[in-house]
């Protein structure tokens, strides 16, 4: 087995006996002329790196927070908003591949109750006007003064939805705060993969998965 790859040969690989080999090819050479001289393919060295073999990796199971992944894509100027859409459709496959949940945070009718109404008020006194937009609208403002609108915001994650359910990715919407919805996402799918990955900032993903995950085993 090569420790740097992985790669583990078969019976065929034979190189740990390449001395044994080279000594027993030119015992076979001694007396002969040169132009008689042959040997079969089965007398000589077979190495990991002559043969045809693969690494067998785990199978994944990737959650990824949608506010999280909201931020990790640059908004180009004059990009439409479907262009916008399809750009963090191809950061999701280029990065995680296709088995993968996308978990975005919800909008409850009732905003006064809501657990993160404060967060909302906060961002509000930075906030943008309300834009109506479709995936044929330029974009016209930044991305940070666009998403400071919590009505801009859900809209662009409805069409990011869209996007990227029409790229077979598995998108949820919580019913308000996202953290519990995406640790029970990953615990649900573990027994079908070997490695699940949660992939988002809010340190209260990793206080759920150390609870609920132990509770769960």
């Amino acid at each position: 087995m090569s420790i740097d790859s992985g790669i583990v040969g078969g019976n065929e690989v034979n190189c740990h006996l390449s001395e044994k080999i080279g000594r027993d090819m030119i015992s076979k050479m001694m007396g002969k002329n040169f132009e008689d001289v042959k040997f079969k393919r089965k007398g000589k060295v077979v190495t990991l790196a002559s043969i045809n073999s693969s690494v067998k990796i785990g199978s994944q199971y990737v959650v990824v927070d949608g506010g999280h992944l909201l931020h990790k894509i640059v908004w180009r100027k004059q990009a439409t908003f479907g262009a916008i859409a399809d750009r963090y459709v191809q950061y999701l496959n280029n990065k995680y591949g296709q088995d993968i949940a996308v978990i975005f945070y919800g909008y409850p009718d009732d905003d006064k109750n809501s657990t993160i109404n404060c967060e909302r008020l906060r961002r509000a006194a930075h906030s943008s006007p309300d834009v109506m937009f479709h995936e044929e609208t330029v974009l016209q403002y930044t991305k940070e003064k666009l998403l400071a609108n919590e009505c801009n915001k859900k809209r662009f994650i409805e069409l990011l939805k869209t996007a990227s359910q029409k790229a077979n990715i598995c998108v949820q919407q919580a019913v308000e705060d996202a953290n519990l919805t995406i640790v029970n996402t990953a615990i649900s799918v573990a027994p079908q993969y070997d490695y699940v990955r949660v992939i988002g900032e809010d340190i209260d993903l990793l206080l759920l998965l150390t609870a609920i995950g132990i509770d769960t085993q």
